[in-house]
């Protein structure tokens, strides 16, 4: 498969990998820019564990033991977000934006508006609020992510592991 970048053709890996490096690069310079102008140590969002001025949602992390709840809280949290982000949303999005699937079978009308209307509310009301949990501190930033990318591991493997690689044809089969 060749991709068109800049008016050059490439490989789908020289592309993926390109693009690694380039969002690698931009992630360490930021890093360096808050580290340059300050933000390491001077900010109450650099700090790491349990700080009395660590408020989260209006409850002070003030302890060990709140902040390994808060810990454990933010793992479940994070755990079953990725779990329906990878497994549902696709089955929800193919079938609404999918502009060559004209014909829906799975569900009916109401169904897929009720499933789609009730996912998406719910994900954006946990979003806004895990905003607000993110921007606290950077320990629970990093732990957040992860979270997210370790249960990504187990997500993506079980998504590829029901397809076949290589010269072969390839055969897809659904959850």
């Amino acid at each position: 498969m060749k991709l068109i970048v800049s008016g050059m053709p490439t490989s789908v890996h020289f592309t993926l990998s390109w693009c690694i490096v380039l969002n690698f690069i931009c992630l360490l310079s930021l890093i360096f820019l808050s580290y340059v102008f300050g933000g390491f140590g001077n900010s109450s969002f650099m700090k790491f564990g349990p700080q009395h001025s660590l408020i989260i949602l209006g409850i002070s992390i003030d302890t060990w033991p709140k902040y390994i709840i808060l810990q454990v809280f933010i793992m479940c949290f994070q755990v079953t977000d990725t779990l329906v982000n990878e497994f549902a949303n696709p089955i929800l999005g193919f079938n609404v934006y999918n502009p060559d699937k004209k014909r829906i079978t799975e569900f009916t009308k109401l169904e897929l508006q009720f499933y789609c209307q009730s996912m998406w509310l719910i994900q954006n009301m946990k979003s806004a609020l895990m905003v607000l949990v993110s921007i606290s501190q950077i320990d629970i930033t990093i732990s957040k992510v992860l979270y997210m990318e370790l249960t990504s591991v187990y997500t993506i493997h079980t998504l590829i592991s029901k397809k076949t690689f290589g010269d072969s044809e390839e055969t897809v089969q659904l959850l």
